[in-house]
């Protein structure tokens, strides 16, 4: 047992880089905020948005929560951009059923930019001309 157990010692594998992926995933999108309120959401398989909020956070300009129109009913949590980092290949921002993008409301995208892994896209409120 003591034999099969040194094989699998984590030391002799290289870590994985996820920190420093969302590190810079975060950083980048941090950038694309320009200091202004901001909301954000992550479409993801099966990760969390809480890694990159954590960045958000301790860089001083953390996402602002768009709260059920019950709990906000002048719309005061909902800015004039959304952040949305897809971790999908295949990402369709536009009309998806998270809640941080449907509570945003109708919306067009503004920019979108690749990066390793992601595809990053700022979302506006959709300015009927």
């Amino acid at each position: 047992m003591v034999i099969v157990n040194w094989q699998g010692r984590p030391f002799l594998h290289e870590p994985n880089k996820q920190l420093a992926q969302v590190r810079n995933i975060a950083e980048f999108t941090f950038e694309k905020i320009e200091n202004q309120p901001y909301n954000f959401a992550l479409v993801a398989p099966t990760n969390t948005d809480h890694a990159y909020r954590y960045f958000f956070e301790i860089w001083g300009n953390p996402p602002i929560t768009i709260e059920n129109k019950a709990l906000d009913p002048e719309r005061e949590t909902v800015t004039d951009q959304l952040l949305v980092i897809c971790e999908n290949t295949d990402c369709e921002p536009l009309g998806h059923s998270l809640w941080e993008i449907a509570g945003f409301g109708r919306a067009e995208i503004e920019a979108e930019w690749s990066l390793p892994f992601v595809k990053i896209f700022k979302l506006v409120h959709y300015n009927e001309i």
